[in-house]
């Protein structure tokens, strides 16, 4: 994939959820049953204690269902919490938790690691120190080139303190036979619409659609074990691999989870 057709491929997932905030949020209120294990490796390692306090970054925050989460599963701790997103209207509506010290980043990801320039790049804006727990859920998928996947791993490894977790789902929508076929046929039509050929896409890379709405797209990428292995090889010397397991959807296999212990 050229770094112009990765651009547009953001600008897409942009306007995406621009657009379609109030339906998507709608659709995402639930945990997610990876995170429960996430969380569970979390009390083990003492990244998240029960009581006390904690720092934790959600990149890719959306509508800040982790951080509720989170609050529920761990009334006693005391959480300084900082998401960064680049739709501000996914979390317009959100109660802020109280308690909690709560900053909220606008910030375009994608747009930072695919950028050039002293200047340029995710660690030069993300604001605040080093986190307990840096999650980055629902995400990864939306990067487009893997070279931007295995920086935006380091990136958040590099946000992490010395013992801490970092915690990344890796979505693979091609292990469901439904959403396989949808997919599929969604990335022709994507195409079509959008002028592309399927050569200008990577190995992986879908265009999905969106409840039947007309041209409304939105680039993925689905991981293989391949891809998984050199996110883990990339890691290496920064931080050490606590778990890799598959979890939800129906066959409990539609994200693969990565948790990383910083050295």
């Amino acid at each position: 994939m050229t770094p112009e057709v990765a651009r547009r491929m953001n600008r897409l997932n942009e306007s995406f959820y621009r657009d379609n905030a109030c339906s998507f949020d709608r659709t995402r209120q639930t945990a997610w049953p990876g995170w429960e294990r996430c969380l569970c490796i979390g009390h083990t390692t003492g990244a998240l204690p029960r009581y006390g306090g904690a720092r934790v970054l959600d990149v890719a925050s959306g509508n800040l269902r982790l951080a509720r989460y989170l609050a529920e599963r761990l009334p006693g701790v005391r959480v300084s919490y900082h998401g960064i997103d680049s739709c501000p209207e996914l979390a317009r509506d959100v109660r802020l938790l109280e308690g909690w010290e709560v900053t909220l980043q606008e910030l375009d990801v994608v747009d930072a690691l695919l950028g050039e320039g002293p200047d340029e790049g995710l660690g030069a804006r993300l604001k605040g120190g080093a986190a307990d727990l840096v999650a980055c859920f629902g995400f990864f998928h939306h990067v487009p080139t893997t070279e931007a996947r295995r920086r935006l791993l380091q990136e958040l490894l590099s946000y992490t303190r010395t013992g801490g977790l970092c915690c990344v789902s890796l979505w693979r929508p091609m292990s469901d036979r439904r959403i396989a076929r949808r997919a599929r046929e969604s990335t022709r039509a994507g195409l079509r619409s959008l002028g592309l050929s399927e050569k200008e896409l990577d190995k992986g890379d879908y265009l999905l659609g969106w409840q039947g709405r007309p041209d409304t797209w939105r680039y993925c990428h689905h991981f293989d074990e391949g891809e998984i292995d050199g996110l883990v090889r990339a890691a290496q010397g920064t931080a050490e691999l606590t778990a890799r397991f598959c979890a939800d959807g129906k066959a409990g296999d539609l994200n693969s989870y990565l948790v990383l212990t910083r050295s």
